[in-house]
């Protein structure tokens, strides 16, 4: 739709017969006038001030111009051809008649320049609900003006292209010369798909398309490959653009809203899973559940569906030595493991809240824990985003030394999280070793760290992953990696915990191997903090 259209056209539905109604109208309001003023006694009588309809309309219709033109058409009429009294013959006063042709031709050219700068500042404003501010492309308000043409048709189907490195190329071009490329990007899409294609600027890194899903499978050649061979350019230097397509193809009991929907859960699963493309189908409307349920966890902590529960870990000889601390959700009748939510929460700074939140759980509970087993040690589980937030550690230290739980505290942080950043994690380490909190590495043996980093920080434990646990009995390979895990792990001074001991068998090998502390199933499933009670009572 072309910026310059008539606001009038567009409310009308771009009906021509409009301007062409009213124009025709005018033509006849002229002669009917004429006749009129002269059958009621002539220019004598305020008849006449009638003219000023047909003027009024050739302005609205046609401008400074048009209004011009009908003044003095107008004028004209009721000017030396329109007699001062039509029953005596006598003529007007050239004077008169003059006066009033000035009076029509001002009054003509003041509402079409009123009218044009209004349909201007009203088709300003329409272009700017209608199009993105900064890339001036086509926006969903845009869609929602067109689509009616297209509603007829059958089976449309949706596509979102998603820029995944839009970050990137903000960042090297700045924004006006990202939009450039992004508007480059929006012609040639718009060169490859056919007319019928429409397509709008979803937000700054998306463009959603939508087309009959028969024109889409008439193109003469694939549409991603065609994408791929495209170069692109900003501030003249080749651009790589990493883009995703997701589609969601014709269903004609969805509406556009739910198809655009589907078409970015399904870009966002191809962007996830490193490919070109995804078709939506039901399966990845968990990613959306997902996503949903991100939103609600604010809410989810501030209404105390959160709660902690407690599985132990033994010594060999059956005691209980340490508490860990997992986290649940009870979310609409249901219990969500932390396998869930927490990933999702860890691309947020709501990880840093749910930390937090842990933290204070597990001093209040450890207070009952500790009546019953002065020897009783927590674990709690630490997020790598939290290293990211010094006023998170300050605070979680202050409230350790405050409530000197320090010495019966331990933090777990998997192997992948340690190594992510040796300077910054070291730092943290030091800071909780410092207060007499000693570290878990977590989930070892599945990440890539080396020994010889491990042995820089100062970790106390190391945590065997279960899929090396379970596997135990089954794979002799997997037997010797645990051996030399332990071997190594005890030449370095660290204890070995092994999680996963679901039977005797594993139980046994593990004994034979040396492991220092288990957890698992055998011994029992996390539990409630009342459960936890009654637990470490029976274990006491």
């Amino acid at each position: 739709m072309n910026k310059k259209e008539s606001v009038l056209s567009r409310v009308f539905e771009n009906q021509r017969h409009f301007r062409f109604f009213f124009t025709l109208l005018t033509l006849v309001l002229y002669p009917t006038i004429y006749f009129f003023v002269y059958l009621t006694g002539g220019t004598q009588f305020s008849f006449l001030h009638v003219m000023y309809v047909p003027v009024v309309l050739t302005g609205f219709l046609y401008g400074v111009k048009g209004g011009l033109l009908g003044g003095i058409f107008g004028g004209l009429i009721l000017g030396p051809i329109m007699p001062f009294d039509s029953t005596t013959g006598e003529m007007q006063h050239w004077f008169n008649w003059t006066y009033r042709l000035f009076s029509f031709s001002l009054i003509g050219m003041t509402v079409g320049g009123l009218i044009s700068y209004l349909l201007a500042q009203l088709n300003k404003m329409f272009f700017q609900t209608t199009h993105n501010v900064e890339s001036s492309l086509p926006n969903f308000n845009y869609y929602l003006q067109t689509h009616s043409e297209h509603s007829e048709k059958r089976h449309m189907m949706a596509i979102t292209l998603q820029i995944n490195n839009y970050e990137s190329l903000v960042i090297l071009l700045g924004r006006k010369a990202y939009n450039t490329v992004l508007g480059n990007l929006y012609t040639m899409v718009k060169k490859i798909l056919p007319d019928s294609a429409i397509i709008i600027q979803a937000d700054a890194r998306r463009l959603w398309i939508e087309m009959p899903k028969s024109d889409y499978d008439d193109l003469e050649h694939d549409f991603t490959v065609q994408l791929e061979d495209k170069t692109f350019y900003g501030e003249n230097v080749p651009l790589y653009l990493d883009f995703s397509l997701g589609f969601s193809m014709g269903d004609e009991a969805k509406t556009a809203p739910e198809r655009f929907n589907e078409s970015d859960i399904a870009a966002l699963h191809a962007k996830n899973n490193a490919l070109k493309y995804v078709v939506f189908h039901d399966a990845h409307k968990e990613d959306q559940l997902l996503l949903q349920r991100l939103g609600e966890l604010p809410l989810a902590i501030k209404n105390d569906e959160l709660f902690v529960v407690y599985q132990p870990v033994l010594d060999m000889a059956g005691n209980v030595i340490q508490l860990e601390a997992l986290i649940r959700w009870r979310n609409k009748g249901e219990v969500l493991s932390p396998a869930e939510f927490i990933p999702l929460a860890e691309e947020t700074r709501l990880i840093d809240q749910i930390t937090s939140w842990l933290l204070d759980v597990v001093i209040r509970d450890y207070q009952t824990f500790f009546k019953i087993d002065r020897n009783i040690k927590m674990a709690i589980n630490i997020s790598q985003r939290n290293l990211y937030d010094p006023s998170l550690i300050e605070s979680m230290i202050e409230r350790i030394k405050k409530s000197n739980i320090q010495q019966f505290l331990e933090i777990e942080m998997t192997e992948s999280t340690l190594m992510l950043n040796r300077s910054l994690t070291q730092s943290f380490l030091e800071a909780f070793k410092h207060i007499g909190v000693e570290s878990i590495l977590d989930d070892f043996g599945t990440g890539y760290s080396s020994l010889s980093c491990l042995r820089d920080l100062p970790v106390k434990k190391v945590k065997i992953d279960q899929d090396f646990t379970l596997n135990i009995t089954e794979s002799n390979e997997t037997k010797q990696l645990v051996k030399t895990i332990v071997e190594l792990a005890h030449h370095m001074d660290l204890d070995v915990i092994a999680e996963g001991v679901e039977d005797k068998e594993i139980l046994e090998i593990l004994k034979e191997l040396e492991v220092d502390y288990i957890q698992g199933f055998l011994f029992s499933r996390p539990l409630s903090f009342e459960d936890t009670t009654l637990y470490l009572k029976k274990h006491k």
